[in-house]
This record gives structure tokens, sequence and C-alpha cells, in this order.
């Protein structure tokens, strides 16, 4: 097929960057289509103008995700706990049966437990799993998401929670719980965080499957005329794709769906709060994983150690373990990407611009804390890499993201593209199908962008013999700021902090294990 831009007679530059389709001048006129295709998209142009003012009003009053909790982002990067908290109560207020009921949740939850309201994140989180649940029982939900996401901006339909959003969700609520003074919800929060981990590559092998076959129903030939194959396969496409992605996936993953950290809490609460041989054996296991998981951590592959002897039954010393949440996860943003567009039946190949979602990481955080305790300073080590976490579930489901969005941008761009060749030139009707498509592409080409906004960078950890004064003094990198923590009562105490992209105001959680 030759490459042959198509026609333009108004606002060419405009056009180029919002429509979709690369301006220049004509080798010729653009070829009419086949008549299977004129008659299946005859009257497009007519739809085209009759649905401009509607759609375009409907579409207008459309913000992102990302705009809704701008005002929330900022506040919380800056460590304004208070105010995040508010902006973010007035989004949450109405966030029963909205499309963002789950994300709103548990951003939510996650706020509160910053401003030490555990108990009421903790009811927010609960409401949270329930919608949760609630939408994992309709059989047919992900295929009419498909669906709709074809149509819309995909960031209009109803967000359905990630694996790592699920056990996040668990990892924080066990937090809760302990921090509460309730160990026996804290192990079932954790029963639930270690299922989710153990069903994740069965359930999203279904659920990927399940999408995947939608949209492959919209590639069938004899459905569409557009080849979609020939347009994922083009080399053109291959190469953009591999600029656009190569970073996320030569990230090195931990696992199927593994967050190191939550494998970590299971094991430091069986180790400490287990009721029988069966329960000290778990944890062992569970700090053997994460051991395993994060090799370069020589605090972890100590605790490795510690966990044999005290599932051996020889116990354990008065000791702190501090656990530090520091930084940003990654924010999706929209990178837009120009395509050849192969429709059967046509010897020209214009270009479409498609929008892909990608990861931006996060670069600003503090990198570690300095725990002082009788006069010997520790520093803390990685437990888990969010980045890496999130990175390797945006991946699994990668080529879900580029069918749908080449699937989206490319069906919508062809019924503009035949629309306006069969409207004359000049004409008041071409006129109107550029203005429509200048407007709807631009405002539904969007992917989705929505992510959980308040999940860290990274975790860390570290544990240090129990202080004599049992006060614990604690320090940042890159920042001269040092905090005195007064300890709980207690054997074995947690000490949790949260930092975001500065170390300055830390919120600091404690309890005690033992």
């Amino acid at each position: 097929m030759k490459r042959i831009p198509p026609r333009y007679s108004l606002h060419r530059r405009v056009l180029s960057s919002l429509s979709g389709f690369r301006s220049g001048k004509p080798a010729r006129k653009p070829a009419r289509p086949p008549a299977p295709y004129r008659r299946c998209q005859q009257p497009f142009h007519l739809i085209g103008i009759g649905l401009l003012g509607p759609a375009l009003l409907f579409f207008a009053g459309c913000s992102t995700y990302n705009d809704e909790v701008e005002a929330v982002r900022r506040n919380w990067t800056l460590g304004d706990w208070e105010r995040a908290n508010a902006t973010g109560a007035k989004l949450a207020k109405n966030k029963e049966n909205h499309r963002n009921e789950v994300l709103l949740g548990l951003e939510e939850g996650t706020l509160l437990r910053t401003i030490d309201e555990n108990q009421v994140s903790q009811d927010v989180y609960e409401q949270t799993w329930e919608a949760i649940e609630a939408m994992d029982q309709k059989a047919d939900f992900r295929i009419s998401q498909a669906s709709i996401a074809l149509l819309i901006n995909p960031g209009l339909t109803l967000y359905e929670a990630r694996t790592y959003d699920r056990i996040m969700l668990h990892t924080y609520s066990a937090l809760n719980y302990l921090t509460l003074g309730n160990f026996e919800a804290a192990r079932v929060a954790l029963n639930r965080a270690y299922n989710s981990q153990q069903d994740a590559v069965a359930e999203n092998s279904k659920r990927i499957a399940k999408m995947q076959g939608a949209i492959d129903e919209k590639k069938d030939p004899n459905e569409s005329q557009i080849n979609i194959g020939q347009i994922e396969n083009s080399p053109v496409t291959q190469q953009k794709l591999s600029n656009l992605y190569g970073p996320i996936r030569s990230m090195e993953a931990y696992g199927p769906y593994v967050n190191p950290f939550s494998v970590y809490l299971d094991g430091l609460y069986f180790l400490n709060q287990g009721l029988d041989s069966s329960d000290l054996e778990r944890g062992r296991k569970s700090i053997q994983r994460v051991a395993s998981l994060v090799p370069e951590s020589p605090w972890l592959q100590s605790e490795y150690e510690l966990a044999k002897k005290i599932a051996g039954g020889k116990g354990q010393p008065d000791s702190v373990v501090v656990l530090l949440e520091t930084g940003l996860s990654p924010m999706r943003v929209a990178e837009k990407i120009e395509l050849p567009l192969f429709i059967f039946g046509l010897d020209d190949v214009p270009y479409f611009a498609a929008s892909f979602p990608v990861l931006k990481f996060q670069p600003n955080y503090p990198n570690g804390a300095q725990v002082n305790s009788g006069g010997k300073t520790y520093r803390t080590e990685t437990i888990s890499d969010m980045d890496r976490v999130i990175a390797q579930e945006f991946r699994d489901h990668e080529s879900l993201i580029i069918s749908q969005a080449i699937l989206a941008a490319a069906t919508k761009a062809a019924t503009l593209y035949v629309a306006r060749s069969q409207a004359k030139d000049g004409s008041s009707t071409q006129a109107l199908i550029d203005i429509f498509g200048i407007f709807y592409q631009a405002i539904t080409n969007q992917p989705d962008l929505r992510t959980w906004l308040t999940l860290p960078k990274q975790i860390q950890g570290i544990r240090v013999p129990m202080p004599e004064d049992r006060i614990l003094s604690l320090g940042f990198s890159e920042s001269n700021q040092k905090v005195e923590v007064p300890l709980v009562d207690g054997k074995i105490v947690v000490v949790h902090i949260r930092v975001t992209a500065t170390a300055v105001n830390p919120v600091i959680q404690q309890f005690a294990l033992q």
C-alpha cells in the first residue's frame, strides 16, 4: 500500500495535532470506499453533524481523574496531610455508585491513615472491599466495559481494582488493625492479602482472556472494515511501541503479582502472634520468601536467620522494627503516537493518532531513614519497590492496553475519514465533519489514566535493638531533620513512618506485636 496523507481544506495545523490525521499535500484525491463499505458507512457524515452539539456538550464536561485529584496530590506531595484530607474528603463525599467509587475509597482510606483516623480509615477500606467483591460477581462486567471503552473515553468507565490495589488494600487494613490492637482482624486482613496474591495469576489470566476476546470480536474482518492486525503488526507500530514501553519492559519483576512488603508483614505477624507451630512455620516461610525476592538486602537475610530461630522455639531479643513508606507511586500519563490506518479496500494509508497510557515514575523522595539505637546508627533497606510491582502488572496487561487503544482510535479515525471523503470538497458538511473530528477525537482519544496515587514509591525497613531509654532517634536522607520517638510498651515494637517527596512532617504510628 502507498502511504498518502488525507486531504484537508480547513486548518491543517490544527487538524494534524487534534483530529488524529497527519496533514500534508495529497498525491491524489483519496479513493472512494468500495460499495459494501459505502453502504455500511454512508450515514456517518450525517450522524456526525446531528450528534455534534450533544456529543461536545457531554464530553466537554468530563475531566480526567488526574485533573480531579490534582489538589489532593499536590498537598500529599508536600506532606500537608490535613489539607490533603480536606480536599480528598470533598472528592469522596459522593463516591457511592460513582464510576471511581473503588479508587476514591482506596485514596480516602489511605489519606485518613495519615491523620491517625485508623478506625475511620478501616471503615472506608471495608466498604471499598465490599464494592470490589460486588463488582467481581458480575460475570459479564469486563466484557461490557471493553465495548464501552471503544466508543468513549475509557476513563469514564467503572474503575476495577487491580491486583496490587487489592493486595495493598488488605495490607493497609492489617496495619490499621494492628495499630488499633485488633490482632484477630489483622489476621483476617493478612489472609486476604495472601489469597489475593495466590489467586492473582489465574484470575488475571481469565480477566485478560475475557477482555481480549471482546476486543478480538471487533477485529473480525466480517465485523470491521479496519485491518487492526496489520496496524498492530506494522514495523512502524512495533518500533514506536518499543520506544514507548521499552523502559517499563526492562524493569525486573519480583514474581507473578507478588508484593514483598505484604509477604514481610505476613511473616512478621505470624512469628509474633502465632497461635501454634503451623503459624510459626507460616511466618518462617514468608520471611524466607521475601529474603529470596530481595537477595540484595543483608538485613532481610538476617531476618530469615532470626525467623528460623523463632520457629525453632529459641525466642528473640527485644527489638524495634522500623517500616518506612517513602515517595510517590507512578502516575499514568498519555503519550500520543501516529500510526498507519489500514482500511480494507482502500489503497490510501492515512495516519491517525492513538493515545497510550505510560507510567511516569516520580524521582524525588527521601531514599532512606537513619535509625539511632544505643549509640549505633542503622539505615533502612528496601523491602518492596512499588515501581517494580506496578510496572509488572502494567506489563502483564500491555497487549490488552495496546489493542484497546489502537482499535478505539482507529475506529473513530476511519469513521471520520470515510465520512469526510463522501462529503463535497469545501462544503459546509465537510467543514462540520472536520470540526466534529477535532473535538471528538481530542476528547475521546484518551487512555485510562486512573491509578491509586497515594501509594508509596518504596517500602523500606530495618530492625534495631530496643534502646534502653525506649526513645528512638530518626533521621532522613538529604535532610537535617531529627525526630525522637518515645516507644510504646512492648517486647517487639513496630514503628511505621510515611513520607512523600519530602521528609518534612513525617507521619509516625507504632504498635507492639509482643
